[in-house]
């Protein structure tokens, strides 16, 4: 969820009223996103967070988020349906690219790549922090050679 934040924050940095609000992504978050693991069972945030936008841009009309209070006051209600189609195309455009970063051989590339999304203070590693030292050959025949 911070990082959906942080999003919106590098794409937004000004306060406006046409800006949801932190409140907002939380809401949308509680409604929308849920776990993701890896094959190795492991959290992985960046699916989940893929299948959350995907969902949110693929949503039919509004994005409604209602605060948890008597009124029920939905929280994108301040949009124009122009800002709201807006924020609905940056979703897809964040779910285009969370699945683009996924299939990225170099993670540092993939890194450049979060980082141009969720702002410069976003952890890129080094070449030689994200090459890793194994102990398997570097090819492996499926076949005995003749």
């Amino acid at each position: 969820m911070r990082y959906l934040k942080r999003w919106d924050d590098a794409a937004n940095p000004a306060e406006a009223d046409n800006k949801p609000s932190g409140l907002a992504f939380t809401l949308l978050s509680v409604k929308l996103l849920n776990p993701r693991r890896s094959l190795s069972g492991h959290p992985d945030d960046r699916a989940a967070l893929e299948a959350m936008a995907a969902n949110a841009a693929q949503q039919p009309g509004r994005l409604i988020a209602r605060k948890p209070t008597p009124e029920y006051e939905d929280v994108f209600a301040g949009l124009s349906d122009r800002d709201m189609e807006k924020l609905k195309a940056r979703f897809a455009r964040l779910a285009e690219m969370l699945r683009k970063v996924e299939e990225e051989a170099d993670p540092v590339e993939a890194c450049e790549e979060l980082r141009r999304a969720f702002g410069d203070d976003f952890p890129v590693p080094t070449k030689s922090e994200s090459s890793r030292r194994t102990e398997s050959p570097a090819i492996i025949t499926s076949s005995a050679s003749a």
